[in-house]
């Protein structure tokens, strides 16, 4: 830049560094929320897909703030279990560390259990990475039959589904079930070979 001396000499030229540049993390973007309708008993696992997520990102739905989980292979997407809330539709903001965040107005909705149809053949596989699978069988909210692998537990009289939940527990064998969503089931099992880890299932088309 240019400065004129005071006594009217010729101006002088000074280099002056550059300005610095503040650079701010842009604000996470949903695309989608998926399933975006579940339980009021919460526990219904849930993608939420876009961008801008970053590692340590959490989420809201309606306020109640739930942890989310960021894997570096997917970063278009956060991974989560929905709190328990009342019957209704919920604001969800996902938020980033340094307090940017995106809002979707409307973007999930709470039933209760009773309004999901149980019945058929739900299958799925433990959440701790084996390939083991399980099965069950729920008609007239009757809980049939469950297996792990190879091995399989009928029920005579059969159990009873109460507000989306059973539960049984026969010769050292337990499994515990809540349906959470129109198409996904959560629970515990302890089934030879499936030793009581957490699953995650869908039922059949």
């Amino acid at each position: 830049m240019f400065t004129w001396a005071c006594d009217g000499t010729s101006p002088s030229t000074t280099l002056s560094g550059p300005t610095p540049i503040s650079r701010v993390a842009a604000a996470p973007m949903v695309a989608a929320i998926s399933p975006n309708a579940g339980s009021t008993t919460g526990d219904t696992p849930v993608v939420i897909s876009g961008t801008g997520f970053l590692s340590g990102v959490t989420a809201t739905f309606d306020g109640v703030p739930v942890t989310a989980r960021f894997d570096t292979r997917y970063t278009d997407r956060i991974f989560l279990s929905t709190p328990p809330h009342g019957a209704g539709t919920v604001s969800v903001v996902v938020i980033n560390p340094g307090g940017q965040f995106g809002r979707v107005d409307a973007g999930y909705t709470y039933a209760v259990p009773a309004s999901f149809d149980f019945s058929g053949t739900w299958w799925g596989f433990p959440v701790d990475g084996s390939d083991l699978p399980l099965e069950f069988t729920i008609e007239n909210n009757e809980l049939l039959r469950a297996s792990c692998d190879t091995s399989v537990v009928t029920f005579s009289p059969p159990l009873p589904v109460a507000n989306g939940e059973f539960s049984f527990s026969r010769d050292g064998s337990t499994m515990t079930g809540k349906i959470v969503s129109a198409s996904q089931a959560v629970g515990a099992i302890a089934l030879a070979p499936c030793s009581a880890p957490l699953w995650e299932a869908t039922r059949k088309p």
